[in-house]
């Protein structure tokens, strides 16, 4: 008996972000797919709040990659040094509104 595959809705990819010298995530992955109940814990200070901030790329990740529903995200630079986040088109690799849920179904109320 095959038991189907849930579609990827989440996938980071050897995620590394440095502050300065300082290595706060080093080389993340984690893989969560439709319906999945994921919880990130740890110490403080162990790049919990890092690691979501990268993921939404409210923060810009040294290196490695970030999808969602299969479609890898990130910032682009905007021609003077910094990084923005990428506007309308799916092409431009925009978070799709269907990866995002609410925080009433995230604590399973109704």
């Amino acid at each position: 008996m095959t038991i189907p595959q849930k579609a990827e809705a989440v996938r980071v990819r050897d995620l590394h972000k440095y502050f300065g010298a300082l290595e706060v995530l080093k080389g993340i992955s984690l893989t969560a797919h439709d319906g999945d109940v994921v919880a990130l814990i740890g110490a403080s200070g162990s790049g919990k709040s890092t690691f979501l901030r990268c993921v939404n790329m409210l923060e810009n990740p040294t290196s490695g990659s970030v999808a969602i529903n299969g479609e890898e995200i990130r910032l682009k630079p905007d021609g003077n040094g910094a990084w923005r986040r990428p506007t309308a088109s799916r092409s431009s690799a925009s978070v799709p509104a269907s990866a995002w849920c609410s925080k009433a179904s995230i604590c399973g109320a109704t």
